[in-house]
């Protein structure tokens, strides 16, 4: 098992040099997990069930090897049975901006192995129930620009089967949207997390790699249990108060507390970690003067007709007076967009509106109490927009040796092509003079994931085929 471990350990190193590398070739695109044929594409006709009449050509089949499953509409899969036939390299699953897979197992569990790929572009909701469980195996792929809900017993986000030498890497899930594991009893990851967007946790076991250059909020107990691989990192936000460390290494992260419903925030000293072994930096770690509200529903955010829509519930009458929309760009500094005064009544809805503001953005909810002048807030939510006038198309799409690029696209925008390993096989600075732009490639058969960033800002992100 050490082996083993050392293996990864080493395969990780490779495989983030590779992301950092701009300069990657037709040669550095792996192609063991892809098909070498177009895949049989099944995309969804209106809202309905997997197993209904609402798909072209047809319903998913069983097995799905060489199929790529579309979904533009809200889809409900019900099932009695484990979901593990999400199993072949080169099938996939999508979910668009303007779709949701709500998937209830009854207690059920969901796996995701074998090099199969699932890219949430809209909303996907997982509910396992109480006994269920989560599992990203065998090199299985969650890449996540939407919004992710888990509901499970556990999540597993395991490490590579090194008897099996066609999968060149562990599990991974890639994140730079918003994904809420906190009604599962714990995350364990061996394999490899990236988050540049939200990540929350009721729980997390780390024996592989985060790589967290955003927030990453752990409301109970974070542990790092592993020597040689158990690693937190990548510049980001740690949020938790408990750390148990008996090995492993946590650094570049600011560090910090957040307790619900305290009346103030906890010393972060040796009193609040627990530490037998492993590598901690102690120069990054901050206090978050932050308190979260208790009083009010989960803080909700998305778009509609071009528009930013909030909606949130008061529970408890006394939880403020005045309600401040505040959004961020870095999920660090925050500005006030728009002010509603509270009601001061139980069971009150809110609904407010903002303008798009293109790219990847948060916003939360500053409530304040006028009488004593207390400040709390609510959780902070993540999205994703292209803004107003910011629409694109890719075409041809499959294609064999160039995508177009076509749309009302910012000047100086970066063009990004990453594989389904990470990694970044095409990158460019384009300005868009005619609003129309030819990615000329030499890429292997595969499926890839094209980017187009504006500054740091995410514009969009869409997903493409080689064939």
């Amino acid at each position: 098992m050490k082996n083993s471990k050392l293996l990864l350990s080493l395969s990780l190193l490779i495989f983030i040099t590779g992301c950092r590398n701009q300069n990657n070739t037709k040669d550095d695109v792996d192609t063991h997990s892809r098909g070498e044929f177009a895949p049989v594409v099944y995309t969804t006709t209106g809202d309905g069930t997997w197993t209904g009449p609402n798909w072209t050509p047809a319903p998913p089949p069983n097995n799905l090897s060489n199929v790529a499953i579309i979904i533009n509409h809200t889809i409900d899969y019900t099932t009695v049975v484990n979901i593990n036939n999400w199993n072949k390299s080169d099938g996939s699953v999508t979910i668009n901006s303007t779709g949701t897979l709500n998937i209830n197992t009854n207690n059920n569990s969901v796996i995701i192995s074998n090099g199969f790929q699932v890219f949430n572009f809209g909303n996907l909701l997982l509910n396992m129930g109480t006994t269920g469980q989560f599992k990203i195996d065998k090199a299985g792929i969650l890449t996540n620009t939407g919004t992710v809900n888990v509901i499970a017993d556990k999540v597993f986000i395991l490490e590579p089967d090194y008897a099996d030498t066609s999968l060149v890497s562990g599990a991974q899930i890639i994140n730079s949207g918003t994904i809420d594991m906190s009604n599962s009893r714990e995350v364990h990851n061996d394999g490899y997390i990236e988050n540049s967007g939200y990540f929350i946790s009721l729980k997390m076991h780390n024996d592989g790699y985060i790589c967290n250059s955003s927030i990453l909020e752990v409301q109970g107990e974070t542990k790092l249990h592993d020597n040689d691989i158990g690693f937190i990192g990548c510049g980001g936000a740690l949020r938790t108060c408990i750390i148990e460390m008996d090995g492993g290494k946590i650094f570049d992260q600011s560090v910090c507390c957040l307790v619900l419903g305290s009346p103030s925030p906890p010393l972060i000293d040796s009193s609040n970690k627990h530490f037998n072994s492993g590598d901690y930096d102690h120069n990054t770690v901050t206090t978050c003067a932050l308190f979260l509200a208790t009083g009010i529903t989960q803080f909700q955010a998305k778009v509609v007709d071009d528009r930013v829509a909030f909606l949130w519930e008061v529970t408890e009458p006394e939880v403020g007076d005045l309600f401040i929309i505040q959004r961020s760009t870095d999920a660090i500094e925050f500005e006030d967009r728009m002010e509603e005064e509270a009601t001061n009544t139980t069971d009150e809805v809110f609904t407010a509106e903002d303008e798009i503001k293109s790219g990847l953005v948060y916003y939360r909810l500053k409530i304040v109490n006028i009488s004593d002048g207390s400040i709390i807030y609510s959780s902070t939510v993540s999205l994703t927009t292209q803004g107003p006038g910011k629409e694109f198309k890719v075409y041809p799409n499959p294609s064999t040796e160039f995508f177009s690029i076509a749309g009302e696209i910012p000047e100086s925008t970066t063009v990004e092509i990453i594989d389904m390993n990470g990694r970044t096989v095409y990158n460019n600075i384009i300005n868009f003079e005619s609003n129309n732009y030819q990615v000329n490639h030499n890429l292997n058969k595969g499926v890839y994931i094209l980017r187009l960033r504006s500054g740091d800002q995410v514009i969009s992100s869409q997903k493409i085929i080689v064939q």
